[in-house]
């Protein structure tokens, strides 16, 4: 079994970074080559660089790392080309072409391909010097800080990027940490480059699309609230179809995001259109970017204000009915929490109140009852609303409607020589011996709620009895 140890030199991951980038700093921050740092961190013989570690790294690489660094496991999951999943695209598959994320050609611990881009000017400015995770985007191709095109090779020797082979060289060469920059082939720097502009209508459209990957969803074709991997989806297949009717000649003097500035405006707008508003399914990231997106404009969610922003109905998708439906182990830890009042305090008075709601709240979810008619609610209410009768402690949260009738009986009985003669609600204020209004129950939910710190899931009163137990 290996033993693992914390790095004598800490080096974080930079925000956006590859991990293949990270690896290759640790090691050059170590005066190490990086096969020695791979075989120190994962063993003898296991070689990483066979395959394309960004998008393909295991969960036992990923869990090494996290020992061996002190970086938590979600950020270095963060690193990895996965994190675009429902983003980018819908489904990320780790053993074939992605949308849109570049090859790099794999032939043993060669590139054959140009899967990396970099843009010289921000290597050249960082303090410590890293690749990022958004140069694998295929529709990347400009630096919006510089406002220069991306290079994806040495512009010297034509030799695609590769930061892990620079010190593949020879045996005797100990890299530094600034010889990330350097190209592996012919070891001039790519930071000496001079990238050339990049024209206004790729920057403009590209910040569009970074604004959607930070997102999850953009503002195109009247739809305020586009689902961004449908509509990458959408630009991924309108780009193959204009490449098969523009000449090669052309392809060359363009790059594929100056020509879907020129064919959006005129195809892209409806397609999109037509692909948000009329797929019949909508996934679960959707629905959830929908939802935010209501939230974020409107300060609360509703169908039909959904529906007036996205053309789309996800009142029936599983999100939606996740985040309006309350399990019974979150009523369970509602309740719970009013159990642990009933403990805390010593005052008498307090205690009865305590236990009141607890009845009180556990009744109105099981019999479905809002605030007005649980004000009112009377033992013979409850014996017409549930006929059949059992018996069943109080301590057992109750999981269907005749289990919350045997909690109001229980209740009825405990409090019988609690309360005065002419009050025949169930509930009732042990200060004025009346029945408990509206605005108190309203109250005392709300306090509880609170208490319970699952504030998130018990939004109100009425999602907390919209769904109540089951018969």
């Amino acid at each position: 079994m290996q033993c693992h140890h914390i790095l004598p030199l800490h080096s974080k991951p930079r925000d956006g970074e590859l991990i293949s980038s990270w690896i290759v700093r640790l090691a050059y921050l170590h005066g190490l080559k990086v096969e020695t740092l791979v075989t120190l961190l994962f063993g003898y013989r296991k070689s990483i660089w066979n395959r394309d570690i960004d998008r393909m790294a295991s969960s036992e690489i990923l869990k090494s790392l996290s020992l061996d660094t002190g970086v938590p496991d979600e950020v270095i999951s963060g690193m990895l080309l996965r994190a675009y999943e429902g983003i980018i695209f819908e489904k990320f598959r780790p053993k074939a072409l992605t949308s849109w994320l570049l090859p790099v050609g794999i032939y043993h611990r060669k590139r054959r391909q140009f899967g990396l881009q970099c843009c010289p000017i921000c290597l050249l400015e960082d303090t410590v010097p890293y690749y990022r995770r958004l140069w694998r985007v295929g529709f990347i191709t400009s630096c919006l800080k510089h406002q220069v095109m991306l290079i994806d090779r040495c512009q010297h020797c034509g030799a695609p990027i590769a930061p892990f082979r620079y010190d593949m060289r020879s045996k005797s060469l100990y890299p530094s940490p600034l010889d990330i920059v350097r190209c592996y082939k012919c070891t001039d720097t790519l930071t000496s480059i001079e990238p050339p502009d990049a024209s206004k209508s790729v920057l403009k459209l590209q910040y569009t699309w970074e604004i959607a990957i930070r997102r999850g969803w953009l503002s195109w074709a009247n739809n305020p609230s586009m689902y961004s991997p449908l509509f990458f989806e959408g630009l991924r297949i309108l780009c193959a179809n204009l490449m098969r009717k523009i000449p090669v000649e052309r392809l060359r003097q363009h790059s594929s995001v100056e020509l879907s500035s020129i064919i959006w405006p005129k195809l892209g707008i409806e397609f999109a259109s037509t692909l948000s508003r009329h797929s019949l399914n909508i996934s679960y990231r959707e629905a959830e970017t929908i939802y935010r997106a209501v939230e974020s404009r409107f300060g609360k969610f509703s169908s039909s204000l959904a529906r007036q922003i996205s053309g789309r109905d996800i009142s029936k998708t599983d999100y939606v009915k996740n985040k309006f439906h309350l399990t019974n182990e979150s009523v369970e830890l509602f309740l719970a929490s009013i159990d642990h009042e009933i403990a805390d305090t010593l005052d008498d008075v307090k205690r009865q109140e305590f236990l009141r709601d607890k009845i009180m709240f556990g009744v109105a979810r099981g019999l479905g009852l809002t605030q007005k008619e649980l004000s009112e609610l009377t033992i013979e209410k409850v014996h017409e609303l549930v006929p059949q009768k059992m018996e069943v402690s109080f301590y057992n949260a109750p999981k269907t409607n005749v289990q919350a009738r045997a909690w109001a009986d229980w209740y009825l009985n405990y409090t019988e020589s609690l309360r005065c003669s002419d009050c025949k609600m169930l509930f009732f204020s042990f200060r004025t011996k009346k029945g408990i209004n509206r605005r108190s129950i309203s109250a005392r939910f709300t306090r509880a709620k609170n208490v319970s710190g699952i504030r998130q899931e018990i939004r109100n009163y009425a999602l907390f009895v919209k769904s109540g137990y089951s018969s």
